[in-house]
């Protein structure tokens, strides 16, 4: 995705991390695999971004599973990171450029995880870039909402909302997503849906698009493929 304020552009890279497999079934096996696993993403991943010709200014990770003593660092770039405290799975991160001026902006969440940020332009102007992750279970409010989009800045949240709507997913609706949409056309906020289902659970042949972006305040954003 690539937002434009003025004469600035800021490009942004979404993409999720999730390790599934019936093969992780020993508790032991899982911990000595997690083990390695932020050396092996971080090989991965740096291999990955080396190669990639779009050049991104903030890279938006969800489900990361990773705990704090796990590293995970790009070079050229600042790393955020929320992570579980208790054990593995879900959370979010964030990294930047470091050439970019900006700040970390925690914000409080009952339902979600995720790791936000805000870039200072050279016009003095901000945007609030918000990595999102909510687990599939409790349900997401409104005032959770507004929290995230409350302020007069610029904002993009982008991640895994677990939510389901036709605006942006094919088959039936649920209340998040009915929450959720609701409060995108009552705010005049722009929806950004990617064209291909984004979940593919093992145990049906029925996809899903829980992953996408929800921005404020912009007028000029290209969605690339």
């Amino acid at each position: 995705m690539v937002v434009r304020v003025n004469n600035t552009v800021i490009k942004i890279l979404h993409f999720k991390l999730k390790i599934t497999g019936s093969f992780l079934t020993s508790i032991n096996f899982q911990e000595e695999f997690f083990k390695q696993m932020s050396t092996m993403m971080t090989s991965m991943m740096s291999s990955f971004f080396s190669q990639l010709e779009w050049k991104s200014d903030v890279i938006a990770i969800q489900e990361t599973h990773l705990n704090p003593g796990d590293k995970l660092k790009f070079v050229n770039y600042t790393t955020y990171r929320t992570d579980r405290l208790t054990h593995r799975g879900g959370r979010t991160a964030l990294f930047i450029r470091n050439s970019i001026d900006h700040y970390p902006t925690p914000i409080a969440s009952d339902s979600s995880e995720n790791t936000t940020i805000a870039i200072i332009l050279p016009n003095s102007q901000q945007i609030t870039v918000y990595s999102n992750y909510r687990p599939p279970h409790g349900i997401i409010s409104t005032d959770e909402l507004k929290r995230i989009f409350n302020s007069n800045n610029k904002c993009t949240a982008v991640g895994d909302f677990n939510a389901k709507h036709s605006a942006w997913n094919l088959g039936r609706h649920n209340k998040d997503g009915n929450i959720i949409s609701d409060y995108i056309c009552n705010n005049n906020l722009i929806l950004l849906s990617p064209p291909e289902p984004t979940h593919f659970p093992h145990s049906s042949n029925n996809p899903s698009t829980l992953d996408f972006g929800v921005l404020k305040n912009f007028s000029s954003v290209v969605q690339l493929p």
